[in-house]
């Protein structure tokens, strides 16, 4: 929702919380105010049909390719190898049998771009059902936990020469019978591209480990210039039932700055599931879900949480440097975890916009003014453009439940996350990643 001078966000009721997320440009040159009587009917059908498609317009001459794989244990076995330049427009398995938590957790996604390895992920959490086989319907990765239901990605992977995607078996046993299919679009632009640094290549950033109550759990410390698009995140507890863990606030410092950019309220409100999400409601939407809470039985003896958001419009871009994690600030043993994240990151690109039309697009590189366009989203990160401060304004009132007293929180739980990263080719010569 574009805006000239100011804007104002009113409601009939008092809310306990609310956030409310901007971007600034230095000026008004090119921003038009947001007309009500658009009903934006092409973004709502896009919407609506998250997860059942790829939201990217189709494009020319792309293949797919099929095949089947088994996996010995403690093997590896080779899903595609395409020559480019050209981009993984999407990636889809196949289980012929029901995947299990073990099996999601232990076979692992690689995927190298150029000889560069960048993707590393349980296939759990990759397409988000890290806690075990969840029915997810993102915009741009989405799971049927079925047998023969498909694990479907449709993140836009650019590389210059080649691209090998393999499946590792860390489990002890053999997964057999995987169907696979790789959908392959040719594209000159990403040989120069790639090479000058104006396009980066995508990362999915896997981390593992328990919190410390008092500390930043921190799971994405980049280097270079990039984008941060997106999270997939399981957490375990450690206090029976309790999901006291879900209150460590996310805390993004960009660029080496002694304070965050965005400093949230809480984990649960991060991915937009206040109140414990409503005490575990199970929901996948395009932008964010919790497709799976598993409660304490004989198998689990804590409280589990998967969880994702795709930060797409609110990207958080950077140009030398980026620090993302959760702040455990007290020491109480209630917020502590086993946290596994896989995080998402673009370098000097455009967020994909996939169908949905860039409303309030960042400025090209070298333009001090924000230039919006209608422009309708490409199957493929755009040109590099130049970041803009983001601003995540969250507020709300601090006083908690009274059922939330310290005195009820449970112990620290566990977390595994992954992030998304595109990463640029060339690296500041000061960046730890060079």
């Amino acid at each position: 929702m574009t805006y000239r001078s100011s804007m104002r966000v009113s409601v009939q009721s008092a809310l306990a919380y609310y956030h409310v997320d901007y971007r600034h440009f230095p000026d008004a040159d090119g921003v038009s105010t947001f007309n009500r009587a658009d009903q934006a009917q092409d973004v709502l059908s896009v919407l609506n049909a998250a997860g059942t498609r790829d939201p990217k317009p189709a494009a020319p001459g792309a293949q797919t390719s099929a095949g089947t794989v088994s996996v010995p244990a403690g093997g590896t076995a080779t899903v595609a190898q395409p020559t480019g330049p050209g981009t993984i427009s999407a990636l889809r398995l196949q289980f012929t049998s029901a995947p299990t938590e073990a099996s999601l957790a232990g076979l692992r996604l690689k995927i190298t771009f150029d000889g560069r390895s960048t993707v590393d992920s349980p296939v759990g959490e990759f397409f988000g059902s890290g806690i075990g086989p969840s029915t997810v319907r993102s915009l741009l990765f989405a799971s049927d936990p079925a047998a023969n239901g498909w694990f479907s990605t449709w993140w836009p992977m650019p590389f210059a020469q080649n691209a090998t995607i393999t499946l590792a078996n860390t489990t002890g046993a053999a997964i057999s019978g995987i169907n696979t299919q790789v959908t392959v679009a040719p594209d000159p632009q990403w040989t120069t591209a790639l090479a000058d640094g104006s396009a980066g290549y995508f990362t999915a950033r896997s981390t593992y480990g328990a919190t410390t109550p008092g500390q930043d759990w921190l799971f994405a410390d980049e280097g270079g210039h990039g984008k941060f698009v997106g999270v997939s995140e399981s957490m375990r507890g450690t206090q029976g039932g309790g999901r006291g863990y879900l209150e460590g606030d996310e805390r993004v410092y960009v660029d080496n700055s002694q304070s965050p950019q965005l400093y949230g309220t809480g984990t649960e409100d991060y991915y937009e599931g206040g109140w414990y999400f409503r005490n575990g409601v199970q929901y996948s939407d395009a932008f964010t879900g919790q497709p799976r809470n598993i409660k304490p039985d004989g198998s689990h003896p804590n409280d589990s949480t998967a969880v994702y958001r795709l930060m797409l419009g609110d990207a958080v871009p950077y140009q030398t440097a980026l620090r993302f994690g959760w702040n455990t600030a007290s020491a109480t043993t209630s917020l502590a975890s086993t946290r596994r994240l896989l995080s998402f990151i673009p370098s000097q690109l455009r967020p994909p916009c996939v169908a949905i039309r860039c409303r309030s697009p960042m400025p090209p590189a070298g333009r001090p003014t924000a230039t919006p366009t209608r422009a309708r989203p490409r199957p493929r990160f755009t040109a590099p453009t130049k970041a803009t401060r983001t601003r995540c304004r969250s507020t709300t009132g601090r006083a908690r439940r009274p059922s939330r007293s310290p005195s009820r929180w449970p112990s620290p739980p566990v977390t595994l996350a992954c992030s998304f990263v595109v990463r640029p080719t060339r690296m500041p010569p000061s960046s730890p990643l060079r």
